[in-house]
C-alpha cells in the first residue's frame, strides 16, 4: 500500500514538473463540474487499485495530509517556482497548473508563503539583479 502512495506522489510530482503534458493537469483544466478531489481520486484509483477512502486514509497516515492537501500545497510551490523563474503572466501560470478559482488559490498562496506571487517574482528579480555575476566592473 505504501508503494502505491509513493507511486502516486511520484505521479503528482511528474505532473507538476511538466504541466503542459500532464494528464492530471489536463483533466483539471477541462474538468467542468468535477471537483479536484474527484479527479485526484480517479487518478489515484488508476495507480493503486484500492478504494478511494482507504487510499486517502493510508495517504494521510503516511504523509500527514490528504492527497488533495498535498497536491494543492505542491501546486502552490510550483506556481511560486514558475513566478520566480519565468516571465509568464500570473494568470497563465494558474491556467497551466489547472487552477479554476484564482482568488481562492492566490489567497491560499499568500497564506502558505506570506506574500503574493507578484511579490515572490519581484524578490527573485531583485536578487537576480544583485547577483555578483550581474555587476559590471568599472575598469
Amino acid at each position: 500500500m505504501i508503494e502505491g502512495i509513493f507511486l502516486f506522489v511520484k505521479f503528482m510530482e511528474a505532473s507538476l514538473a511538466a504541466p503542459e503534458t500532464s494528464p492530471l493537469l489536463a483533466a483539471l483544466r477541462a474538468r467542468g463540474k468535477q471537483s479536484e478531489e474527484q479527479i485526484l481520486s480517479a487518478h489515484l484509483a488508476e495507480i493503486v487499485p484500492r478504494s478511494a477512502s482507504r487510499m486517502r486514509a493510508v495517504f494521510k497516515q503516511a504523509m500527514g495530509c490528504t492527497p488533495l492537501q498535498y497536491f494543492r500545497r505542491r501546486r502552490r510551490e510550483k506556481a511560486r517556482q514558475l513566478a520566480e523563474t519565468t516571465t509568464l503572466p500570473i494568470h497563465q501560470i494558474l491556467r497551466e497548473l489547472g487552477v479554476d478559482d484564482a482568488s481562492h488559490f492566490l489567497r491560499n498562496f499568500k497564506k502558505q508563503f506570506g506574500k503574493t506571487m507578484t511579490d515572490c517574482r519581484r524578490e527573485a528579480q531583485a536578487q537576480q539583479a544583485d547577483a555578483p555575476e550581474n555587476i559590471t566592473k568599472n575598469c
